[in-house]
């Protein structure tokens, strides 16, 4: 197994297949890709990913956003999610850090030291209810 930095060319199955529903590649596209930082775990194909950017927030100037968490299916369970989340946290060099999370995904960010940000869930195109959770490393 080995953890790298990544091309987008190379999340982007993945987080089609899991966070798209299967959909198209072009549908797992954040504006921000080409920026960005991308993380995968290989064993031996691409397992898990997870991307991250500046994204400033009020009283946090040097937030980082992270996004695109993926982990394959059959694999899910395996604590590929943190170690990606935690490398990609990491190689950002970041203090702070804050996503958008699937209320599904919840406990997973909270287990990382993420907290939600608001007490009631919100609605988002993708994925449904979702909170806004925040870590300062």
């Amino acid at each position: 197994m080995l953890i790298r930095a990544a091309s987008v060319d190379e999340v982007l199955p993945l987080r089609a297949r899991v966070l798209r529903d299967g959909g198209p590649l072009d549908s797992a596209r954040f504006d921000e890709d080409e920026a960005a930082l991308h993380v995968v775990v290989l064993d031996p194909d691409v397992v898990a990913c997870a991307t991250a950017f500046p994204a400033p927030r009020e009283g946090e100037p040097g937030a980082w956003r992270i996004r695109g968490v993926a982990v394959h299916p059959e694999r899910q369970g395996s604590h590929l999610g943190e170690s990606v989340v935690r490398s990609v946290m990491v190689e950002s060099g970041a203090e702070s850090f804050w996503c958008t999370a699937r209320i599904s995904a919840v406990g997973f960010w909270e287990r990382l030291g993420f907290a939600a940000e608001e007490p009631e869930p919100y609605s988002m195109p993708h994925g449904g209810l979702h909170h806004t959770m925040f870590l300062r490393a």
